[in-house]
């Protein structure tokens, strides 16, 4: 929309990109952070895209899981804030983002999570996501203290016999 009030049809170029981009989280921000496996989608509750969601701290946050081939090889869920990092650039974790360890160990990764409305106020109370090793594991975010977000359990562990069976959707 131009300033007079018209619509105005111009693609998108490299010169306007920085007016339309506003933030990115890459492996210099976080070194948990792998190649993301996620796909796109509407949320069947809410209608809106599957990866956003409001928490009880009052903000709107981007959930996704490491991926894989992360350097440490850990399991990990991300909610970035979409308010996003510092007038610098600059992430904190706890504040600008959480980071929810759901396996220390190497050679794992989170996949794509799912969040969950339990009490249908509207807001994220639960979040389930799969990893690499077949362990399906369900988060607690349901305290408006971030710093309560936590690993509620191990659901299950998907295996073959003694196979263990990745979960990546």
């Amino acid at each position: 929309v131009t300033n007079a009030g018209t619509t105005a049809t111009a693609a998108m170029s490299q010169t306007d990109a920085a007016s339309v981009f506003k933030w990115q989280f890459t492996l210099a921000n976080d070194a948990d952070l792998g190649y993301v496996i996620s796909e796109g989608g509407t949320h069947p509750v809410t209608g809106q895209a599957s990866q956003i969601a409001k928490f009880p701290n009052g903000k709107f946050g981007a959930i996704f899981g490491n991926g894989v081939n992360s350097n440490t090889g850990k399991a990990v869920l991300y909610i970035l804030f979409a308010d996003g990092p510092n007038s610098s650039g600059t992430w904190t974790t706890g504040t600008h983002y959480i980071k929810i360890v759901a396996d220390a160990g190497t050679g794992n990764g989170l996949s794509q999570p799912f969040w969950m409305d339990t009490d249908e106020d509207g807001i994220a109370d639960t979040i389930y996501a799969g990893d690499l090793k077949g362990n399906m594991w369900k988060f607690d975010v349901s305290s408006a203290t971030t710093t309560n977000w936590k690993v509620a359990y191990n659901l299950y562990a998907a295996k073959d016999g003694s196979t263990a069976l990745p979960i990546t959707a």
